[in-house]
């Protein structure tokens, strides 16, 4: 989870509410209900305890299963 916190803060906090977004799946990743790993180009696959699968672009979020 620390990769993705830091390697995405910039793009975070240049919107606010990208940020409180981050911050909800952060929250998810915390408790335990999914898990998260950066990508090679950036971006973030979160993936839930019950199976669904997304893709946390810059701009966009991808489900992906």
């Amino acid at each position: 989870m620390n990769v993705a916190d830091a390697k995405h803060a910039g793009r975070v906090h240049a919107d606010p509410a990208k940020a409180r977004v981050m911050a909800c799946f952060r929250r998810l990743v915390a408790d335990g209900y999914a898990e998260w790993q950066m990508l090679e180009n950036g971006d973030i696959q979160l993936r839930f305890r019950t199976g669904e699968t997304y893709v946390l672009a810059k701009a966009t979020i991808i489900r992906i299963a």
